[in-house]
Order: structure tokens, then sequence, then C-alpha cells
């Protein structure tokens, strides 16, 4: 393939590779690999834990139905599964691109080459966790009118129902304090979001050397990281919790034997589902983990003494226009052009056989009277027949017609008599 050895070639900036080199030494530290392997794990988890769910729901609605009185809502077969299998795969659809990301991070960071960049993954974690900001603000608005909704109806039911003010009461302070504990879940789940917006944000322009290095959002993000970490630990000991209250309730004799037999039923299938429910919960705490082992580590490496100072890269200036110079290369020592003809300088195309002539001499080369109106300067008008050879050289005339002729002529030019 033939290659243009005129092409011109584009040398990397010094100040954005040390940047991007820099960047790069924090982002293939083995803490973003463990990241994506323990996302990837836990995608996989929630999978099967669909799957299951949704092949085990028959069983376990009917171990409910036997246990309960009512029978409840049937649900088919088909139609569960269905349903679970389609949320699954879109679920896993999304998250398989968000784990993608920082396997990208990752292996960009890791390649020493200096025109590989992990961007495209910052740029796919910074579209998610804006996706992820909006669409939990609207969740938060459809939360909070269907609580409201819940919370009216719940209300006048009780009042209804009920004639005694002092469990009205206790109910309304029940629904109080349920609010309040939705409220502080939304908006701990809020901040947070929006800390790793911020955080995902200053990253991702850390990549342009005209901007500072920061860590904006990094300690919130790492802080409340922390708090979901502690509240995923929580909900696990939660979960493996149930089937051991269910068990004693079965063993208590405090039920019937018809339902002690339902009940056992019952957590007989949905233990192993509760099992594999469970650890997906702790793959996402060991995930709040990491999130905070890398925002607080990005904050510390930002802040480094080595860290490269701001050094913003002017943009690329065009070489300034050389200034027009006429090509004005008929010019002797006669005038601005051949044979000094003001005439002739006044040609803007620099042509030496101005058209213009004939505005100067007549048809018998007989000079025309000058304008009055003229701006030109007065002076002799010299014509190319006119130019004498050598200025210093002693003319002499003929004898016999008067013509004057230079120092080494023979005969005369004019009357052909021969000179003296």
């Amino acid at each position: 393939m033939y290659t243009n050895q005129y092409a011109q070639t584009t040398l990397p900036n010094p100040a954005v590779q040390i940047r991007l080199d820099y960047l790069k030494s924090f982002f293939k530290r083995p803490v973003i690999l463990a990241l994506a392997i323990v996302m990837t794990v836990s995608v996989l988890v929630t999978l099967a834990s669909n799957i299951l769910f949704a092949l085990s729901s028959d069983s376990l609605l009917n171990a409910l139905n036997e246990f309960s009185t009512t029978s409840g809502a049937d649900l088919s077969s088909s139609g569960s599964f269905v349903m679970n299998l389609s949320e699954s795969i879109i679920g896993v659809a999304i998250n398989s691109i968000f784990v993608a990301a920082f396997f990208i991070i990752y292996f960009k960071s890791k390649n020493p080459s200096p025109t590989s960049t992990p961007a495209s993954g910052f740029t796919i974690v910074y579209v998610y966790t804006l996706l992820s900001l909006i669409f939990t603000c609207i969740g938060i608005f459809f939360c909070f009118i269907a609580f409201g909704l819940f919370f009216t109806i719940f209300s006048s039911l009780a009042i209804s129902s009920s004639s005694n003010a002092d469990a009205v009461s206790v109910l309304n302070i029940i629904m109080i304090a349920v609010l309040f504990v939705v409220l502080l879940s939304i908006a701990l789940t809020l901040v947070w979001i929006i800390s790793c917006f911020r955080f995902v944000s200053a990253v991702r322009k850390g990549l342009n050397p005209n901007i500072p290095l920061s860590a904006k959002g990094a300690t919130p993000a790492g802080v409340f990281s922390i708090i979901f970490a502690v509240c995923s630990f929580l909900s696990i000991i939660s979960l493996i919790s149930i089937p051991m209250i269910l068990s004693a309730l079965t063993s208590s004799g405090e039920l019937t034997t018809t339902q002690s037999i339902a009940l056992s039923k019952f957590l007989s299938t949905f233990t192993p589902v509760l099992i594999l429910f469970s650890v997906p919960v702790l793959l996402s705490a060991i995930q709040y983990i990491l999130y905070a082992v890398i925002a607080f580590g990005y904050k510390k490496h930002v802040n480094a003494p080595d860290a490269p100072a701001f050094m913003p890269v002017p943009a690329p200036m065009s070489a300034p226009m050389p200034a027009y110079v006429p090509n004005n290369q008929f010019s002797n020592t006669y005038g601005n052009n051949t044979y000094g003809n003001t005439s002739y300088g006044n040609n803007t195309n620099g042509n030496p056989y101005n058209t213009n002539i004939g505005s100067t001499y007549g048809a018998d080369n007989e000079q025309q009277p000058a304008d009055p109106q003229s701006t030109e300067p007065d002076g002799p008008v010299v014509t190319p027949w006119d130019v004498p050879v050598n200025d210093t050289a002693p003319e002499t005339i003929c004898s016999n017609c008067g013509t004057p002729y230079t120092q080494g002529d023979t005969f005369c030019q004019q009357c052909g008599q021969k000179l003296d």
C-alpha cells in the first residue's frame, strides 16, 4: 500500500500524555478488576435467582394458599415464568453494559500504549449514573404519590373500622414512622446517586488537561457507599432470620397440624430461593465497599504531592499569513516596470505590456499631449527602442547626417557613412 510521505503526523501533547498516564496508573489497580468481577458474579446470580423464583412461584403460592384461610391471587405458571424471565433478561442486559464499562476502564488503563485511553468506559459509567439519577427522581415522585394515597386510604379505613381513639392514634404514629423511614431511605439514595454522579463527572473531566484534577463528590460517595454496605449486611441478617422465625413458629405448637404441614412445605420451597436471593445482597454489600475504596483512593491519588500540576494546553494556532508582496520582476532602475513608463506602473496585474500604451502613443509613435487632469508625475517618457545601451559611454555625431553614435561603431546606423 502506498504511504504518503508528505502526510502530517500529530505528536502527542506532553501535558495530555502526563495527565493520561497519571490517571491510568490509578485505574489499573486490582480494585477496579475486583469490582468488575464482583459485579459480573452479582449479575449472573441475580439472573439465576430470578429464574429459580419464576420456576418455584407456583409451589410457593400453593403452599401459601394451603396455609392461609383465603386462597389469594392465582398466578399461572407460564405467565409468571415469562414475566420474571423477561425482567431478568432486561436487567442483565442493562447491568452487563455497566459491568463492561469497568472492564474497559481497567484494560485500557493497563495498556501501556499512549493512544489507549479509558474515556469510553468513563462515558458509559457517566451515562449510566445520569440515567439512574433521572429514573430515581421519577421513582421518588411516584413513590410519594402512592404513599400519599395509601396513607389516606389506610387512615380512613382505620377510623371507620375502629371506634377507639387510642388505636387510631397508634395507627397514625405507625404510619408517620413508616413515612419517616421511607423519606430517610429516599434521601440517602438520592444523595448517594448525586454524589456518585458528581464523582464520575470529575473523573471523566480529569482526562482533559485544560481542567484541573479534582475529586468532587468522592467523599460523600464513599461515605454513603459505606452506609449502604452496612444496610446490605443488615438486610442479609434479616433475610436469614425469616426462615428461622418461621421454623420456630412451626415447632411452637401454636399452629394446627394442617397449618404446620403447609408452613413446612412453604419453608422447604422458600428457603433455597431466599438463600439464593441473599447472595446478590451480599455481593452488593461488597460492591459498596469497593465503591468506597475507589472513591477515597481516587481522592488521595489526585491530592498526592506527585500529581501533575495544572498546565492548560493552548489551542492550536495557525501560522500567520505572510504579507502580500507583488511579484514585480520586470522592474529596473528606470521605473516601476520594465521600461520606466509610469503608465505601466499603474498596471495592477504587473503586466509590463499594458494595453494602456495606446493612450500615451499614437498610431505613428507620436506622443500625445498630456492630460491636464492627470495626477502622474511629469517626466520624460522612455520607449523600449530609446533605452540607451550604456549611459556612461561618450557620444559623437555623424558628420553626414548628425546622428549620434557611440565609440566602437564603424558605420552610421542612419546613413551608412563610415565613421571617423
